[in-house]
């Protein structure tokens, strides 16, 4: 096999390059090019896209969804490989966690067409969430250097939860107003505080949103997630639908696998059937 190499060397679990080349040479598989994930690389992956190259990526997830985002309708296959720390994509495939029984796993793995969502014209693989989550990445940049990961994470929730916002959420001909909306890759099924999914052909968009508007329902509704799925309902609203228009007055936060950023109200997500190649084991 012949692929590309993308690498994030700043991931949670990354390896460098010459540990890689290692690996993937013990693997059988020979790279042709090797890019490192900077500033300015989606320029240089662009020829391998056009001519429909398999494009393994080692990183997290906030990485292969970038990736994924160039290669959606076209030709050229993401071979999705784990190297940050949680990894959701590559755990929902089923693809081992460990790099070298990884790219083993490849070497029977057939190429198929998977589902993405996108959101104003950006794809995510997993979801996408606006509201406390999404809130608190913001707030976390600006404590984490002087407080460390976790404690600035602590605190940058309680400062979303005391900044607070809701937001109109419309789909399915209906309109509601929420402090918290997720909007998930096909469908997701919610178990604690853990989403989890299935498959990736569903061709919908799962979505959960926050029942009511106060500060209040958005508490208890953490606390029925804290508590287990069987009191979810009394808290949350689920759906399943192809897409969701979400507006606030001012611009909006946004999570999207676990990457973030600004981005102009009204949000429009859809559902992108059949439209991102992979290397998988069906």
């Amino acid at each position: 096999m012949n692929v590309v190499l993308v690498y994030n060397s700043g991931s949670g679990g990354h390896l460098g390059l010459r540990q890689l080349k290692k690996l993937f040479a013990e693997a059988h598989i020979e790279i042709s090019d090797a890019i490192r994930v900077e500033s300015g690389f989606e320029k240089t992956l662009q020829p391998h896209i056009k001519k429909g190259t398999i494009i393994a990526t080692v990183g997290g997830d906030g990485t292969l969804s970038n990736v994924a985002n160039l290669l959606k309708d076209t030709n050229a296959i993401l071979m999705p490989l784990p190297g940050g720390t949680l990894n959701h994509f590559t755990k929902d495939l089923g693809i081992p966690q460990k790099l070298p029984e990884a790219l083993q796993y490849f070497a029977s793995a057939k190429k198929v067409k998977i589902d993405i969502g996108q959101v104003d014209g950006k794809a995510f693989i997993n979801n996408s969430s606006i509201g406390i989550y999404s809130d608190s990445l913001f707030e976390r940049d600006e404590h984490e250097k002087k407080y460390g990961k976790w404690p600035a994470m602590i605190i940058a929730t309680i400062t979303a939860f005391i900044r607070y916002r809701t937001y109109r959420v419309e789909l399915n001909g209906k309109k509601y107003s929420t402090p918290l909306v997720f909007v998930g890759n096909n469908k997701y099924t919610l178990a604690g505080l853990a989403f989890t999914r299935s498959g990736f052909h569903d061709g919908v968009l799962s979505v959960y949103i926050v029942r009511g508007t106060s500060r209040l329902n958005l508490f208890l509704a953490l606390a029925s997630l804290l508590r287990g799925r069987k009191n979810m309902p009394k808290k949350l609203k689920s759906f399943t639908t192809k897409e969701v228009a979400i507006s606030t007055k001012r611009r909006l936060r946004v999570s999207r696998d676990g990457e973030y950023e600004k981005m102009p109200s009204p949000l429009r997500y859809t559902t992108q059937e059949s439209s991102l190649w992979i290397l998988h084991k069906p």
